[in-house]
């Protein structure tokens, strides 16, 4: 009786977390977050762009270089427009300036170099 419980509950748990997931992974212009990543991870984040021309994406991580991350920024259809490692000082990642469309739906893709850890994402209007 104890083997059929693990399973189910651990299926719940999945579908629980797979739904709450969207909308904590989606972000607007003039947020700022904390996220958390693990070891070579990657975390994705779908940011909507609404009364914006130019944005910047800054990441500080809660400890000098822990963790190193890169960002880079893909278009609609998943194709790379913005890419950066360590321009924004002890190892974080900076994109000034980044041409956005009103209306129009991108991906921020954040990965982890080696140590994971927890930093702050923010995304600001340019205009």
């Amino acid at each position: 009786a104890n083997s059929p419980g693990r399973p189910l509950k651990t299926i719940c748990s999945s579908q629980t977390s797979m739904d709450a997931t969207p909308a904590s992974k989606e972000m607007v212009v003039g947020e700022t977050r904390t996220v958390q990543i693990d070891p070579q991870g990657e975390q994705r984040l779908m940011l909507s762009v609404s009364g914006a021309n130019h944005i910047s994406i800054r990441i500080t991580a809660d400890k000098p270089g822990t963790p190193d991350t890169s960002l880079e920024v893909l278009d609609g259809q998943l194709r790379q427009i913005a890419h950066d490692d360590d321009s924004g000082g002890n190892l974080n990642p900076y994109i000034a300036n980044l041409s956005v469309r009103s209306g129009a739906t991108y991906t921020i893709v954040i990965k982890a170099a080696s140590k994971g850890g927890t930093f702050a994402i923010s995304v600001q209007k340019q205009d």
